[in-house]
């Protein structure tokens, strides 16, 4: 069974007090973080994988 909260809800209203306003929305925003990441996995020489904690080359 999950532990946790099932539903949480960001409340910006502090940040819209303070001015914040997004200038993209978050389906654009994720779309477009996606498509950064696809073009640009090969850019670095190596990887580090969060799972192990080892250093990979993809490469070789």
């Amino acid at each position: 069974m999950l532990e946790g909260d099932q539903l949480r809800i960001l409340n910006t209203s502090c940040a819209n007090a303070l001015g914040f306003a997004p200038e993209i929305n978050l389906n654009d925003g994720t779309a477009k973080t996606v498509d950064w990441c696809q073009a640009h996995a090969d850019a670095t020489e190596y990887h580090y994988n969060v799972f192990t904690g080892a250093i990979e080359n993809p490469t070789a």
